[in-house]
This record gives C-alpha cells, structure tokens and sequence, in this order.
C-alpha cells in the first residue's frame, strides 16, 4: 500500500522539506532572503537523493521518478502562471518558491547544478 506524500500546496519551502538539518532550519526561520540559500537546498536535495530518507518529501520524489518530477514541475508552472493572472502578490511568491524548489529536484535528477545554470544565465547576459 501506498502512504500519500505531503501536501505542498501553497505551502512554504521550509514546510516542503520537514526534514531539513537544524542548521538550515534555523537559517530558514530567519528568512534572511540570502541568495545562497539556494545552494544550501541544492545540497539538501542531492543528500535527499543520495541517501533517500524514509518519509522525505524529495525521497518520495526521486523514488516516483523523472515523470513524477517532471508533472511537478509543470504543475509549479501552471499554478505561478495563475496566481500572476490573479494579482494575489503573496500567493505568487509561494508558487515561485514551490516551482524554484522542484525545478532544483529536476535539475538534481538531470545532474545540472545550480552553478551551471548561473553559468549559463551569466553567458547569455553578455
């Protein structure tokens, strides 16, 4: 039988991953909008799909595969796309934080790193 995963809609990130490491947590809880927050995430996702914790959101993920990630993603998409449509300000700022945060599933899952992907912003910004 299968346990249904979290619900992660129109939650925060630190909710999406209720296992983070305490240090992180912490870090999260402060909300201090630090940019290098994402590469601390990317590092949680690639120990998520390296040890694969039980009851771990991301491991739930990584375990239903690249079609589960991928439907995610698109989901994430759609529901940015709506809450643009619908000028709600806050709820636009939670559906890009889910599409960021699964987008960095599937980029883990593809083995892109967030510093190939700034790499490549960087290029097209010249």
């Amino acid at each position: 039988m299968e346990t249904n995963p979290p619900q992660t809609d129109n939650k925060k990130i630190p909710e999406i991953i209720e296992d983070y490491p305490p240090p992180i947590m912490n870090a999260v809880s402060e909300a201090s909008g630090d940019v290098s927050f994402l590469l601390d995430l990317e590092r949680i996702i690639d120990e998520r799909k390296k040890e694969l914790p039980e009851g771990s959101y991301v491991t739930h993920l990584f375990e239903k595969g690249l079609d589960r990630i991928i439907q995610k993603v698109g989901e994430e998409g759609v529901e940015v796309v709506i809450a643009a449509k619908n000028n709600n300000p806050q709820l636009f700022k939670e559906e890009c934080a889910d599409l960021i945060f699964h987008l960095l599933v599937l980029c883990r899952e593809k083995d892109l790193s967030l510093e190939e992907l700034v790499q490549e912003l960087e290029k097209r910004h010249k």
